[in-house]
């Protein structure tokens, strides 16, 4: 349960992945994967998450109802799957729908349900969430992934190009529980088996 590392002890990954489903983080202005014992990054994201509050507010209650969605978390409990089977925790909190460490590259996912009427407006909401989301976390150079529901509708294909070499966001769908994506989602997320 716990490993010893020169002076330093440290609970056992292995053990944490076992032990729990998904890790859950309750304070938003907690750091979701904390990078150092170091008390300044949790001051800036509590900083950062006190100056947006009424802005956390509002994301808080519409994802409290996309939550509430059977695709969305459909979408949650398939990527945390493959998290866990790679060894990785998964964690999230009221704002975030998942996040982790692998091969010390943080990732934070933002699941969205799509129907043909509101695909491009869910494609822009989920974006600009993931940049939000890595702000207030303070993680500059964590890795950001769009996970949807199924492939985009044919008219709204572009915008995976776009995510991806335009935006630098990974953008994965459910294929049948199978994770499909573009060549760079599949390379940057082999670790998922990204299809």
């Amino acid at each position: 349960m716990v490993t010893k590392d020169s002076d330093r002890y440290f609970l056992s990954a292995e053990w944490i992945n076992q032990a729990v489903p998904i890790l859950e983080f309750t304070d938003v202005g907690e750091p979701i994967l904390p990078r150092s014992t170091d008390l300044n990054e949790y001051t800036t994201v509590a900083a950062r998450a006190q100056k947006a509050r009424k802005t956390i507010v509002t994301y808080r209650d519409l994802v409290a109802s996309e939550r509430a969605d059977n695709a969305h978390r459909h979408l949650v409990n398939l990527v945390a799957r493959r998290i866990k089977q790679q060894g990785s925790i998964p964690r999230y909190n009221y704002l975030i729908d998942l996040a982790t460490r692998f091969d010390n590259t943080d990732y934070i996912f933002e699941m969205k349900s799509l129907t043909t009427s509101n695909a491009r407006s869910q494609l822009r909401s989920g974006l600009s969430q993931l940049y939000e989301y890595r702000y207030f976390q303070n993680l500059p150079d964590a890795k950001l992934v769009l996970v949807v529901e199924s492939r985009l509708p044919e008219q709204l294909r572009w915008m995976l190009d776009y995510f991806e070499s335009d935006r630098d966001v990974l953008a994965i769908w459910d294929g049948n529980d199978r994770l499909c994506g573009n060549q760079k989602s599949r390379t940057d997320l082999a670790f998922l088996g990204v299809e």
